[in-house]
């Protein structure tokens, strides 16, 4: 486990600084504080697990492996990486909204969600509708919007 939470750590502390330079490069000067809030934050509780998992490490030596998996798992991923590719280039051409409750159908599908097909479609469906609501009607944002919505 001690190892897990070290590789996690410097992996989350990796994305965090690859989005602060992102935001510091890509955003405009009047919208950078809370992305790079977020980061320094996410930052810093990166830095917080490595030094807990360092100093419990210390005391009990895990030799365990750092990921146990299959081939089954191999493929999830692949697939995953694949859908994202694919919803990247779609929802330009479709939209925000529909491409999101294809894809949030398709990724739950794929991780093997074990509940009922009625309770992945509602929440392929409402969870990027009120995401789409919330920045289209509330923060007045504009996404991606194809020859569907």
């Amino acid at each position: 486990m001690a190892r897990k939470n070290f590789v996690a750590s410097a992996i989350w502390l990796l994305l965090f600084v690859i989005f602060y330079i992102m935001s510091d490069t890509m955003l405009k000067e009047q919208i950078q504080f809370y992305p790079k809030l977020i980061c320094i934050f996410g930052a810093a509780l990166s830095i917080i697990l490595a030094l807990q998992t360092h100093f419990k490490r210390a005391k009990s030596e895990d030799s365990s492996p750092i990921w146990e998996y299959d081939n089954s798992q191999t493929k999830k991923l692949a697939l995953t990486i694949l859908l994202i590719s694919i919803y990247v280039f779609l929802i330009i051409k479709i939209g925000f909204l529909i491409t999101s409750i294809v894809f949030m159908f398709a990724l739950i599908h794929l991780m093997g969600s074990e509940g009922n097909i009625k309770v992945e479609l509602a929440v392929s469906v409402l969870f990027p509708s009120v995401i789409y609501f919330v920045f289209v009607y509330l923060f007045k944002f504009s996404l991606p919007t194809g020859f569907l919505i």
